[in-house]
């Protein structure tokens, strides 16, 4: 059984990957209930592989993804708050209980950030294009934000990996 009540290191990374994530989904909030009155009735939504629109909806539905974006940031943040329930590639021991915790909450946290400002990165894309009439929306965009996700995850593991030297 992993040890409870044994808390992670909040440092000064963690309180800014925290307060980044936040305006990430402020921006997120705040982008569409800004630019609503300009926007046409009918925006790109969705796009392909080659980045060119192939679903268009409602400028409401832009809504969507700031639901998405705000529903990730909580369970996120809310599941920061276990890390005693996270699978770890390494036995879990009184010893080790707060140093690899607070690496896996600190994973999270920067999860959390990639997703969010990836998120935010896509409502002003789509607000933008939808402004500018433009029905493109450079696939790069996609792969970045999956590569930052296993960037992250790989820096987790070796780390660990580090930790048990």
């Amino acid at each position: 059984m992993k040890p409870r009540g044994i808390r992670p290191i909040f440092g000064g990374l963690d309180i800014a990957l925290e307060a980044a994530s936040l305006l990430a989904v402020i921006v997120s909030i705040v982008l569409p209930i800004a630019f609503a009155s300009e926007l046409p009735d009918r925006i790109p939504i969705h796009f392909d592989e080659t980045g060119h629109a192939d679903r268009w909806g409602k400028s409401g539905e832009l809504y969507y993804f700031t639901g998405i974006v705000l529903v990730i940031y909580i369970m996120l943040t809310l599941l920061n708050r276990t890390p005693h329930l996270f699978n770890y590639p390494l036995k879990i021991t009184e010893e080790n209980a707060q140093e690899q915790y607070t690496i896996a909450v600190r994973l999270l946290r920067w999860i959390k950030l990639i997703t969010t400002v990836g998120f935010c990165a896509i409502v002003y894309r789509l607000i933008h294009n939808a402004m500018d009439g433009s029905d493109y929306l450079p696939p790069f965009w996609m792969f970045i934000f999956i590569g930052l996700l296993f960037v992250a995850i790989i820096i987790y593991f070796a780390t660990v990996q580090k930790t048990k030297e």
